[in-house]
């Protein structure tokens, strides 16, 4: 079981006499380890879901300086802090324990008798031996989501898989927070929507969470903060293919706490969703190579009586049996992070409704190559594709 600053106070004897003043909003918080920092710059000491203790002897006598470390700590992602009252101050101060009341950031008092090597100790020790125990738990994970990928299953059926192991919603996105799938583990189904609202994609954005998963490439824990557009607690891993982010998966607190388990479970399921990816991509590049070749040979009428046989079989494949039309839409240059972003759309949009029809890159230019004219002709696919682009902010040129 996690270990939260609650359970941590209710089930550890040497917890017994410590007091929340403070943050009472916070106590589900999970503590991942424990920390000792007695110094004014406490920040760079300490790493999101710690439970930080001080003598308060680096603490400012200054109002304004005491609600400040408060709301950097809270920034920072600490699960809570414990301070010692009895020597350095008589007890926490209120305006450390009005800022960490406004934040749901557990204070707590600690008599200052009660070593804190002991507090580390039982802390610290319980954590470990979860982790033990998490290590025993994941070693199914591993083999049933390893016989996944030998299965050839998808990134579809990794998503529910991980999502009734954690009891929570995933989704998985690409690298330019496109879903790729969501699934909802409340109503057991796969949802084409992104669970992110468009104002939640922004807070995400302007906090920085994607890139700082792409510099520092860990398993991520955002805890929620309403005042953020953040609606709930989330887990968050990049998924890589060879140097490169491909996407990302999120764990989604929408169902219930998310646990040490989760963790385990996302770290393998990170793994198994590079896998696929990079199975399903290499397929794609070699049906890539046919389709560049068929379209190169159709706007050339480069075919000869030696390799027609060829040509045709490779045409069926493609559906390419009677009339047809080819779209070409312009990929505008963008960022190194989205690179291949109309592709992906233009390509996910077509599969999205069932139009006939095959989609590849050319040179600078996204190809499809309309097999139904006649319901699907190039100039309403275009018209439909050009109102989604719009919806999503994105330009594109046909």
């Amino acid at each position: 079981m996690t270990l939260t600053i609650k359970t941590a106070m209710e089930e550890l004897p040497i917890l017994s006499t410590l007091e929340v003043v403070a943050g009472h909003g916070g106590i589900n918080n999970i503590i991942n380890w424990t920390h000792i920092v007695d110094q004014p710059d406490m920040i760079p000491f300490v790493r999101p879901g710690m439970l930080l203790l001080s003598t308060a002897f680096g603490i400012s006598q200054e109002v304004e300086s005491q609600k400040r470390i408060i709301q950097i700590l809270s920034e920072t992602g600490l699960a809570g802090m414990i301070i010692s009252i009895g020597k350095y101050f008589e007890e926490i101060p209120d305006a450390m324990i009005e800022e960490a009341d406004r934040l749901n950031f557990p204070l707590i008092r600690c008599p200052w008798n009660i070593p804190y090597v002991d507090i580390t100790y039982a802390i610290n020790g319980r954590i470990i031996r979860e982790q033990i125990s998490s290590v025993e738990d994941s070693i199914p994970i591993q083999k049933e989501l390893t016989q996944l990928v030998i299965d050839n299953g998808g990134l579809t059926l990794l998503a529910e898989r991980l999502s009734n192991l954690v009891g929570n919603s995933v989704e998985i996105c690409d690298r330019n927070q496109e879903v790729l799938v969501s699934y909802h583990y409340q109503y057991k189904s796969l949802n084409q929507e992104s669970f992110f609202s468009v104002e939640e994609k922004k807070a995400i954005k302007s906090i920085g969470l994607l890139y700082f998963s792409r510099i520092n490439p860990t398993i991520r824990y955002i805890k929620k903060d309403t005042h953020k557009n953040i609606n709930f607690e989330m887990l968050l891993s990049p998924i890589y293919i060879s140097d490169q982010v491909f996407g990302y998966i999120w764990i989604l607190g929408t169902d219930k706490q998310i646990s040490e388990f989760d963790y385990a479970v996302m770290e393998q399921g990170t793994t198994i969703a590079a896998l696929i990816a990079s199975r399903d991509l290499a397929i794609h590049n070699a049906e890539l190579r046919g389709k560049r070749e068929i379209f190169e040979s159709l706007m050339t009428n480069d075919f000869t009586e030696q390799n027609s046989s060829e040509w045709y079989e490779t045409a069926k494949k493609l559906g390419l049996r009677e009339k047809y039309q080819v779209l070409i839409i312009k990929n505008l240059p963008f960022s190194e992070y989205q690179q291949g972003y109309i592709y992906s759309f233009v390509d996910y949009k077509i599969k999205e409704n069932n139009v006939p029809g095959t989609v590849f890159e050319y040179g600078n230019y996204v190809v499809t190559i309309l097999t139904n004219i006649l319901q699907f002709p190039a100039e309403k696919t275009a018209e439909y594709l050009f109102r989604e682009a719009e919806i999503r902010k994105k330009k594109i040129v046909a």
